[in-house]
């Protein structure tokens, strides 16, 4: 009778042991699933930021006519780009903006180039 007690609470403390390696492993795996879901999250925000840009940043240099739509739009994509975007391609944006938003723009052309190539390799796209 002794040995039945002792291999009953044997099968109870592997149970619990395995409930709790089960546990700690489910948990581990939505921790890695949720930091996956945010890289992504912030990897979409930064092609949406990027692209926006990207955007303005053509259509400004093409246009010699600036409206208070499009330097309010550029001045808040500046605002997403600081917050979503690197330090680097944020001064280089706000460079090529004030260049472009001037009495007299310069254009642009070289530049927007050069951001664009950088945006690519930031983002990881190939040629």
């Amino acid at each position: 009778m002794d040995s039945n007690i002792t291999a009953a609470l044997i099968g109870l403390i592997g149970v619990i042991v395995g409930a709790i390696a089960t546990s700690l492993l489910a948990l581990g795996l939505e921790y890695l699933k949720s930091k996956k879901e945010e890289a992504l999250y912030l990897k979409r925000r930064k092609e949406e930021v990027y692209l926006n840009c990207i955007k303005c940043l053509g259509q400004l240099n093409n246009e010699m006519v600036k409206t208070q739509l499009t330097v309010e739009y550029a001045t808040s994509l500046n605002a997403s780009l600081n917050l979503y975007g690197s330090t680097e391609l944020s001064s280089r944006f706000k460079s090529i903006l004030d260049n472009l938003l001037r009495i007299t723009p310069i254009k642009q052309d070289a530049e927007i180039k050069e951001f664009i190539k950088d945006v690519r390799i930031l983002l990881g796209i190939k040629d």
